[in-house]
């Protein structure tokens, strides 16, 4: 325990601050069977505090701690140990090379601590092992640094803590301590905690700004930047940090190097020159780890060049660092859910290259200028073709992403016959698809011989653009995007067709019947699974299952095993106590509301009580004008409408809302709440152009806009106030005076996705620039 006695006294070994102690790592001398004395005292420290960090390390040995001192009274716990370590870490040692820094050593222990759940919240998630860490921060941040001495101290020392610091954040208990200190105060900000430390003094090194005009090295800074990413990409750190702007301050500095954007060959051919940009725009990039992030990434207005260096990333298969919790496929996801990210994936080359792999894990490669034969595989999709079809589905999971790589896109009209006979001499005759839509041409819609004779393996490939098609249906703006466009629903309908055996009614089921037909059942019947049935995609080892799930051709689709009739003949029985309170005329106060929900609660999770349609008809109703009457709620103007006939003579909706009508009314009348008839049709539709004109009445006007989601109204399929109209029973003009009185409440922002759609509440530039879905 002689080690620790000494580190509690900032002197460690005096051989440490010895002018002569490069002799420790002298390899020249001529006589090299004999170790100095300074020699064995570092090996001697070497060996003393590998010891103690496995003594750390470990739970029972941790139970030795606090050791009482020979000859003296003082005792040594394992905190003290800690913050002994953290000091000789922190120490100047001018004459060491990196290789045998004691620092060095000390850092490789500390992050095998901190790597160890239970150790690092031990010995590690302490305020007093974090005051220490910030030790040297805080000497800048307090302008006590010598300029004589910060030169070792910047090189080596804020290094050391930014290393351990990286790893400490990378777990979930010390990611807590560097954002709320060790009592985990959530709730009560802390301007104290250690994260506002680290992003000050980083914030502060970028710019220039720390006290003494001192300026750190690249190395330091970005290591220090690194820390602040570990904990702004995730939720928690973002809401703790966004408020200091570091987004921009990261983008001012990355434009600001002479050297801006570097490729990745550049950081490794010239390391010193590239290392901070590089840093830079590759930590800027993990913004994009939520929903936020990203709109902090594009209010920077460095998305597309993220995106690029991502790119680059992407094909040299590099891996992020051990202390990521996500790659890229995470950040690919949240950018592709915005209009400006889905525009900087396509464009940046992302989009194709995923694409390019895509096909060459179907269809083979392009080597020497001619097609491979792809390899045989046991299972319907291999585990390479099915890591494929995940990273293309991170960016096809969104309807935003889908209508801009889609809209507007026809099917190519180019016959396949004018290139069949030079596809086995060259490939470049008929090359892979570039774009999502070919991908769903040559793959999904197969509708003729020729597109099967130019697929070298049909059923695997047709397999899986089935797949990917019902995957992107799973969205219904997308289906109604798809449907209205390409007709997904009748090209597949006269596949089923073709699979019929001549002369008789029975189809011939295979893989891709299946699938299908589960697409075909899934598109038609909307509805949970209480409310629908879906077919199995795979063929068991039943017989009779053909029959007992039947193969159609034409729509509709036998509605028998697909629908659950049993859903809608349960007795609704009344919850007695809310219709009661509903009822009086008690005023509607915060104890009002707070009895209503208890009440609603109760009804919806009781196995025995189902609500009435005109019970929450009646709810819906007095929430909305309780809420609307709350300034605190009703955070938008009411603007007067009136809606008169010849107005809305002149409003048309698209093809996609008129087809969700149809969905919409089909859906109603299964539940029984009003028949299918063209007067609850006309009703909807009524519906639909009254709220459209209301909307577009306090939307900016159309600009040119590089994205095709801002040119106009929503390009969606209004669901909410389809779903008003369900529960409303059809009547159309009680749905637009909830509508209307719900407008202004702040939580439309979150249910009614056309609301702030152009609106004006957002000014015009920032809307162009970081619009978000």
């Amino acid at each position: 325990m002689e080690f620790a006695s000494i580190t509690k006294s900032l002197l460690p070994f005096d051989l440490l601050e010895d002018d002569d102690c490069e002799d420790i790592i002298d390899t020249t001398s001529e006589d090299k069977d004999f170790y100095s004395f300074q020699q064995l005292d570092y090996i001697y420290f070497v060996h003393s505090l590998c010891l103690l960090g496995r003594l750390l390390l470990y739970k029972d040995s941790r139970e030795l701690f606090p050791v009482v001192l020979p000859n003296t009274d003082d005792t040594v716990s394992t905190t003290d140990l800690v913050v002994a370590f953290i000091e000789i870490m922190s120490a100047n040692y001018p004459n060491f090379t990196d290789s045998y820094h004691p620092g060095e050593l000390v850092v490789t222990v500390l992050k095998e601590i901190a790597s160890s759940t239970v150790a690092s919240q031990e010995l590690l998630c302490k305020d007093s092992v974090a005051n220490a860490l910030l030790l040297p921060l805080q000497t800048y941040l307090e302008g006590m640094a010598d300029d004589e001495e910060s030169a070792d101290l910047e090189k080596n020392t804020l290094v050391f803590v930014a290393d351990v610091l990286a790893c400490l954040a990378a777990s979930d208990c010390g990611r807590r301590l560097l954002l709320y200190g060790e009592k985990h105060e959530r709730w009560q900000r802390n301007r104290f905690a250690p994260a506002h430390v680290i992003i000050e003094f980083t914030k502060k090194a970028l710019t220039g700004q720390l006290p003494g005009k001192v300026t750190l090295p690249h190395t330091s800074v970005s290591a220090l930047v690194f820390v602040c990413r570990q904990l702004y990409n995730g939720c928690e750190g973002l809401l703790v940090t966004s408020h200091y702007g570091l987004h921009q301050c990261i983008a001012d500095t990355w434009r600001s190097t002479d050297s801006g954007y570097c490729s990745v060959e550049d950081d490794i051919d010239d390391e010193s020159r590239f290392i901070l940009p590089t840093c830079l725009i590759d930590n800027l990039l993990n913004f994009a780890g939520t929903p936020k992030g990203v709109l902090l990434l594009q209010q920077s207005g460095a998305m597309s060049e993220c995106v690029s260096y991502m790119y680059e990333r992407y094909k040299k298969k590099l891996q992020v660092s051990k202390c990521e919790k996500f790659g890229y496929g995470v950040m690919v996801t949240q950018i592709a859910a915005t209009c400006p990210g889905a525009v900087s994936l396509e464009t940046s080359g992302f989009v194709s290259s995923l694409l390019h792999d895509l096909w060459f894990c179907l269809e083979g490669g392009e080597d020497d200028n001619k097609i491979l034969s792809p390899r045989i595989k046991e299972n319907g999709i291999e585990k390479t073709l099915h890591k494929v079809m995940l990273n293309l589905l991170n960016i096809l999971s969104s309807f935003p992403a889908v209508y801009e790589l889609i809209v507007n896109q026809p099917l190519s009209s180019t016959s396949p016959e004018l290139r069949e006979d030079n596809v086995s001499t060259s490939i470049n005759r008929y090359p892979y698809p570039t774009t999502i839509v070919e991908i769903i041409e040559r793959l999904a819609l197969i509708d003729s011989e020729d597109k099967v004779r130019l697929l070298l393996n049909f059923e695997e490939a047709h397999l899986f653009g089935l797949r990917l098609l019902n995957v992107m249906c799973s969205s219904l703006d997308t289906f109604l995007l798809l449907q209205t466009q390409y007709n997904i629903q009748e090209a597949l309908l006269q596949l089923q067709a073709k699979s019929m055996l001549p002369s008789s009614s029975q189809y011939v089921i295979d893989a891709c019947s299946m699938e299908r037909n589960h697409v075909l059942v899934r598109t038609y019947f909307v509805g949970g699974p209480t409310e629908r049935n879906l077919p199995p995609r795979t063929l068991s080892n039943d017989s009779n299952e053909a029959n007992i799930v039947p193969i159609f051709s034409t729509y509709p689709p036998p509605s028998k095993p697909y629908l659950h009739c049993d859903s809608t003949v349960k007795p609704n029985v009344p919850d007695d106590d809310l219709c009661q309170h509903l009822e009086s005329k008690e005023p509607h106060s915060g104890e009002w509301l707070g009895k209503c929900r208890n009440l609603v609660v109760s009804a919806v999770t009781s196995s025995q009580t189902r609500l009435k349609g005109k019970v929450l008809v009646e709810l819906l109703e007095q929430l909305v004008e309780v809420h609307s009457n709350n300034a605190e709620e009703a955070i938008f103007p009411l603007i007067d409408f009136s809606g008169s006939e010849t107005i809305l003579k002149g409003v048309e909706l698209s093809q996609q809302q008129l087809l969700g009508v149809k969905m919409s009314i089909r859906y109603g009348s299964h539940l029984k709440l009003f028949q299918s008839n063209a007067e609850n049709n006309n009703n909807l539709v009524l519906l639909l152009k009254k709220v459209k004109c209301f909307l577009q009445g306090q939307q900016h006007r159309a600009s040119e806009s590089a994205m095709n989601f801002l040119n106009d109204y929503y390009p969606g399929y209004d669901w909410f106030a389809s779903t008003v109209f369900l529960i409303m029973a059809g009547d159309g003009e009680k749905s637009w005076n909830f509508l209307f009185k719900f407008s202004c409440l702040v939580s439309s922002v979150y249910l009614w996705t056309p609301r702030l759609h152009a609106s004006v509440c957002i000014t015009l530039q920032f809307l162009l620039q970081t619009f978000l879905f």
